[in-house]
């Protein structure tokens, strides 16, 4: 088939225009198939549920997008490899907005749940979640126009309001309500992989919208007219992308996988179609050639075969000395492969020689969550729920250690419970009659000390464990009790008295039957009696409570605490859900401030920098945001490696990287899309210097 009549086969599928197609085919190939599906299971189920909306509106939202010529309001969509482009009619994008994005009605969240657009000089306007890598790029009603996007989104909110909903996408954290709607909506997307195949092939329906309000799309729906001529086959690109690429630790330390990632990057690159080549130190035992699968033999022109990918190309590694002619070395390199990785991130290999002959170089920095966000604890619970929470916290406030208000004759008293069952316990060890020395002043002061510190201590910052296991054993099984209790009053009479002039023998006088009592009902030293702690806590927080929360909240939720401590009951449970740890963005530019510290002794090409390792939970809006200012600053993007097992698996598994599904083959494939339009400015600004 003729590369018109290609592109134009991709056109009937896509419902792009013929120029877009083309473009697409040029630069890509067939490898990954003429109408590529998503890869990431993330991306998948983020297009499922944007075409949901679109095609299946709940009742309470916007209605049904009908108009001629469009599919829910889509004249196409431009896919790649886990990136979507929605082209709406010019006249329709802020109706398609203002149902994808969500809003709140009477009956919930409509829309996709925690959806949110941006608008940046370098993506145009983009959508996606909050917290997510996954994203969409729509197109504004005027191509390439910053100001039109903002005008559709304006537009967007003034038809959502009008048909009186509230829209929620301006919320920089999820409002009331999106967590339990997208987890309704994940349930219900079981066939996300279809959906998300659907719209990358909405060309399919613009001529007749289907009815999938009560059903999804089915497999020969979007099969489409020539399913066979859209599968992926080893068909080249036209413009075939060639270049040497770096892959080093920013600051030349090591152990940020910078091995692993160039295994990722090449087996994307691999995948596309292309040969790649890469370099790497001959005395590196972690080093790409252990990648090697098993058994490993010789290589007579010093390649050796890393993987091979069906219908795509291939992989191959050789090891380099350290006296090796850096030039010359990677000039043959370049005859040999599209594309050269070189492998510097071992701390013993001369990257900084060897990164200049490069002409892209990809920087790994260390993710590290600090510099990106700081934490934020958002209650969505109820007054009545939050207040039985702050009864929680304040009761084990006040009921451990140090927590209860008590009178100075109640504070001896309980200093001697929990000294005499360390008592016991010791004398039942050693048989030791003696509390302490008393002929050490020294010993006998710290022990007196303990009485001093006894309600200063902070329940927080106490060792709750440390006394875990002790306690006194019971009037039946040891009889002795009564006769230690009189040798321990026996033994610390003259010092109290002495310390304790004012109360010493009224707190003699009591103890030991006090001591007795609260064995026989198996209390530990410092826990009141369940009538008796519910008084004094409700005295103790009556004002606090009242203050803060109002007389009617404490009236009335009060006992409904109280009742459920007695019954053993957790009413907070519940709603757990609604309680939450989100993250609060930092400044973009103080990000990128950072980075650019990790960033130090590399070669004045074209730099992409890659967060090694980093956490899921960095959101596409905040990314774009960081990777804008670093390219304001020349640097040539900003992308992505998460720490996935598939990642970790490489050195035993290097077959894994032919893999074309889940998240590491599409953050491999992020990367990869990066550098290869970087090697193609590359190669442009050279071009256009001849």
């Amino acid at each position: 088939m003729s590369r018109d009549k290609t592109a134009r086969l991709r056109m009937d599928y896509t419902g792009e225009p013929y120029s877009a197609a083309f473009r697409w085919y040029r630069s890509r190939g067939l490898f990954n198939g003429l109408v590529p599906d998503a890869e990431s299971p993330q991306q998948q189920v983020l297009e499922a549920c944007v075409l949901r909306s679109l095609a299946r509106p709940a009742p309470s939202g916007l209605p049904l997008l009908v108009s001629s010529g469009t599919a829910f309001g889509l004249e196409g969509v431009s896919p790649d490899v886990d990136t979507l482009f929605l082209r709406p009619a010019g006249d329709l994008v802020a109706q398609v907005l203002a149902r994808i994005l969500p809003s709140a009605a009477a009956a919930g969240v409509v829309g996709v749940p925690g959806l949110r657009a941006q608008v940046s000089r370098r993506s145009g306007l983009t959508v996606g979640r909050i917290g997510e890598r996954a994203v969409i790029e729509v197109q504004p009603s005027r191509t390439g126009s910053v100001q039109a996007a903002q005008e559709d989104l304006q537009e967007a909110a003034e038809l959502v309001t009008a048909a009186g909903l509230t829209p929620l996408w301006s919320n920089t954290g999820l409002a009331e309500g999106e967590s339990e709607a997208w987890d309704r909506l994940r349930g219900e997307s079981a066939d996300a992989a279809l959906w998300s195949t659907a719209l990358r092939r909405i060309g399919l329906f613009v001529a007749e919208s289907p009815d999938w309000t009560r059903r999804g799309p089915a497999p020969e729906e979007v099969a489409g007219p020539r399913p066979a001529r859209i599968r992926p086959r080893p068909v080249s690109p036209g413009s075939r992308v060639t270049g040497v690429v770096a892959v080093t630790s920013g600051s030349g330390r090591g152990g940020l996988g910078c091995t692993t990632a160039a295994v990722a990057l090449a087996g994307a690159l691999a995948r596309s179609g292309a040969a790649v080549g890469m370099l790497a130190g001959q005395d590196n035992p972690n080093g790409v050639l252990s990648f090697r699968p098993k058994p490993r033999g010789t290589a007579p022109d010093g390649w050796y075969d890393l993987v091979a990918i069906d219908g795509g190309g291939t992989v191959r590694a050789s090891a380099v000395p350290q006296s090796a002619d850096a030039s010359e070395m990677i000039a043959r390199a370049r005859t040999m492969f599209d594309i050269v990785i070189i492998d510097a991130g071992h701390g013993d290999f001369p990257h900084g020689q060897w990164t200049a002959f490069a002409d892209v170089t990809v920087a790994l920095v260390p993710h590290e969550e600090r510099h990106w966000a700081g934490a934020q604890l958002v209650d969505s619970r109820p007054d009545r729920i939050r207040f039985l929470a702050w009864l929680d916290d304040a009761f084990n406030r006040f009921n451990r250690a140090g927590g209860r208000r008590t009178e100075q004759l109640e504070k001896l008293l309980a200093f001697l419970d929990e000294e005499f069952l360390f008592y016991v316990t010791g004398r039942e060890a050693d048989g030791d009659a003696a509390v302490y020395d008393a002929s050490d002043p020294e010993d006998a002061e710290q022990w007196w000390s303990s009485y001093a510190l006894a309600d200063q201590i902070d329940p927080d910052e106490e060792d709750a464990d440390e006394d875990d296991g002790l306690s006194l054993p019971t009037e039946e099984e040891a009889p002795f009790l009564d006769e230690w209790r009189a040798d321990f009053l026996s033994f610390l009479a003259e010092e109290g008295a002495r310390r304790h002039a004012a109360m010493w023998a009224q707190a003699a006088a009591q103890w030991a039957d006090r001591s007795k009592d609260r064995n026989l009902k198996r209390l530990w030293p410092g826990q009141g009696e369940g009538t008796e702690v519910a008084q004094e806590f409700a005295v103790a927080v009556e004002k606090d409570a009242i203050r803060e929360w109002g007389l009617h909240v404490w009236q009335s939720q009060f006992p409904v605490w109280e009742a459920a401590r007695k019954a053993g009951d957790d009413l907070l449970q519940p709603w757990a859900h609604l309680l939450e740890t989100v993250a609060l963005p930092r400044d973009p530019k103080e990000i990128a401030t950072h980075l650019r510290g990790q960033l130090r002794g590399l070669p004045s090409t074209p730099t992409v920098v890659a967060l090694a390792r980093a956490e899921n939970r960095l959101g596409s809006d905040q990314l774009t945001a960081v990777r804008d200012v670093l390219m304001d600053d020349g640097y040539a993007g900003l992308v992505v490696l998460p720490e996935l097992p598939v990642f970790s698996e490489l050195p035993s598994n290097i077959g894994r990287v032919a893999e074309r599904a889940g998240e590491a083959a599409a953050a491999a494939n992020r990367l990869a899309h990066v550098v290869t339009n970087t090697l193609r400015e590359v190669s442009r600004t050279r071009g256009s210097r001849h």
